[in-house]
């Protein structure tokens, strides 16, 4: 987690999470979408998981549910649904939480793309296993047929 003093310090100060962040480098190490456009999976560099939930009124966004993530990681599970999401909306004003946010975004777009390459590569993988299979298959065939013959 982060420094127990300066968070009781600043606990009562809500405009001071900058500080926090900064102070104790959180950054956010894995992002998984767990239910498409619903359900994300935030681990930070602590080891701490947190799980954010799009309501169905809402619209869903990576950017918010990053924020919504920080405000829980950094309320300690103090605070009440609508202070988590009046948190995340006052994060949105501080540059380290931003930059926070920013990273988290680009990490998950990367995981996406390498996902993306994996699956492409398996499929290419599968393509050249089927063409060996069809030489294997010709070329056995022409040698039965060669074989026939010269039998005759």
């Amino acid at each position: 987690m982060f420094d127990t003093s300066v968070a009781q310090e600043l606990s009562g100060n809500p405009y001071l999470f900058s500080l926090i962040i900064s102070y104790n480098k959180i950054k956010i190490t894995k992002v998984e979408m767990l239910s498409f456009n619903k359900v994300m999976r935030f681990t930070f560099n602590n080891g701490k998981t947190i799980r954010t939930i799009c309501n169905a009124k809402d619209i869903f966004s990576i950017e918010t549910a990053c924020y919504v993530a920080l405000a829980k990681y950094l309320s300690r599970n103090t605070l009440t649904p609508e202070g988590i999401s009046k948190m995340a909306e006052e994060l949105k004003y501080y540059k380290d939480a931003n930059k926070t946010v920013a990273a988290a975004i680009k990490l998950y777009n990367k995981s996406i793309k390498d996902a993306e390459k994996a699956k492409l590569a398996e499929e290419e993988a599968k393509a050249i296993k089927e063409r060996h299979r069809k030489k294997k298959i010709a070329y056995k065939a022409r040698r039965a047929a060669k074989k026939e013959k010269h039998l005759y």
